[in-house]
């Protein structure tokens, strides 16, 4: 999410977990008609177009028989727009089991819209790869002195500020040498919804160890607005052995809808070998 004029724009999130089939057609039907026409970002922001036509983008990790691979793409053409999408469902129907984040899009500076700023922004180390989405807005000039010990006003017009979260949770966990991974991330992630976000850090973290066959989704739900939380807000739901998590435009079009807590970090671990996922972690009051 970002102001422009004092206008809110806010991007829409969805995550996938378990055994495809054809509700995620449907899913990725309505997340594609409230990426079209979002009636809360309207009544948020009469004066906007109600779209989030500035980009889409999706990674995916699928397990097939006892291998699995990625499906990563990011493209600066409005979702509803881009002809690869229905080849990009066919792709994640086809593993016997995945996880997923998606991410739809729209940009306060248009002149910001390229594939290189859409979500997923990927990140590796030696030991493990993460993608992140996010929407809300984070100080950058805060987390560019803390990572850098500068700010330069640019970074504001080129960077997105999901960049600087990213490459924040990723230093502390290389870092972290007391700890295990998942809580490093845990507490990376609790740090950036304390002391650098200024509106919302609505994000999902999906995390993969390489030589592993298991991934972690982490769902951080942090508002600063009350008012707000609505537009913000996530929820999820479960359907034919699929979970979904997702911002709160698509409530209306999915049976079982259930808000997620404000001020929450949830980590689910997902196994691809034996195509299960375990809730690990609950922090409230973050």
């Amino acid at each position: 999410m970002l102001y422009n004029n004092g206008l809110i724009v806010l991007c829409r999130l969805l995550a996938i977990i378990g055994k495809p089939n054809n509700t995620i057609k449907n899913v990725f039907k309505y997340f594609i008609e409230v990426s079209k026409r979002d009636e809360l970002l309207l009544s948020l922001n009469p004066r906007s177009s109600g779209r989030h036509g500035d980009g889409w983008g999706i990674v995916a990790i699928g397990a097939y028989g006892n291998k699995y691979s990625y499906i990563m793409y990011r493209c600066n053409k409005a979702i509803y727009e881009d002809n690869n999408v229905d080849n990009i469902v066919d792709q994640i129907n086809s593993f016997d089991y995945i996880v997923s984040i998606i991410h739809s899009r729209a940009a306060s500076a248009k002149n910001t819209v390229h594939y290189t700023n859409s979500h997923p922004f990927p990140a590796s180390t030696n030991n493990f790869e993460a993608w992140l989405i996010h929407n809300g807005f984070v100080d950058i000039e805060k987390l560019s002195k803390t990572l850098y010990g500068y700010y330069d006003p640019a970074f504001k017009e080129n960077i997105s500020d999901t960049v600087f979260a990213l490459q924040y949770i990723v230093r502390n966990a290389g870092r972290q040498k007391k700890t295990g991974l998942n809580e490093s991330i845990m507490f990376s992630l609790r740090d950036i919804c304390r002391e650098y976000t200024k509106t919302a850090f609505m994000s999902m973290l999906l995390v993969n160890e390489y030589n592993s066959y298991t991934a972690n989704l982490y769902i951080t739900s942090c508002c600063k607005n009350s008012n707000k939380m609505e537009y913000y807000r996530l929820y999820t739901t479960s359907h034919r052995n699929l979970i979904f998590f997702y911002s709160s435009s698509l409530a209306k079009y999915l049976e079982y809808s259930t808000p997620i807590d404000n001020n929450v970090i949830i980590r689910y671990e997902i196994d691809l070998k034996t195509r299960s996922i375990v809730l690990r972690d609950y922090i409230a009051n973050i």
